[in-house]
């Protein structure tokens, strides 16, 4: 809603500006912002934590823990993806379909943080 309104005020200065002769609005005339603002997603949480670095960084890739620890995953839930959209040249180990690489696949990434909290995969922290 701020953006919206900002563009609405540049354009309205822009276009008194034109009118009286004076010179174009400038990002130097508006007072600046010293704290960063947060980005919030849909549900209002904070997007700050998202992506990869939430996850306990380990020695070893998703690939091969999933190799050597098979036996510690639950099987994982089909993927949603539709199937005319999934990448046919990149294949996920651990769902055993195509779309996504094993090293890139969130649900093994979920699984292996679970199994860090419960100390299953503490040896490759």
């Amino acid at each position: 809603m701020m953006i919206v309104t900002t563009a609405i005020i540049r354009g309205e200065i822009a276009a008194a500006s034109k009118k009286k002769g004076h010179a174009p609005w400038k990002p130097q005339d508006q007072p600046k912002r010293h704290a960063p603002e947060r980005k919030y997603d849909f549900r209002g949480q904070s997007r700050e934590g998202r992506g990869s670095s939430r996850f306990t960084p380990l020695i070893r890739t998703p690939k091969e823990i999933l190799k050597a620890e098979a036996g510690k995953f639950k099987p994982p839930p089909p993927m949603v993806t539709p199937v005319e959209k999934r990448s046919s040249n990149k294949f996920c180990d651990f769902h055993n379909d195509k779309g996504h690489s094993t090293d890139e696949c969130m649900q093994l990434k979920k699984q292996m943080e679970e199994l860090v909290r419960l100390g299953k995969l503490s040896h490759l922290i």
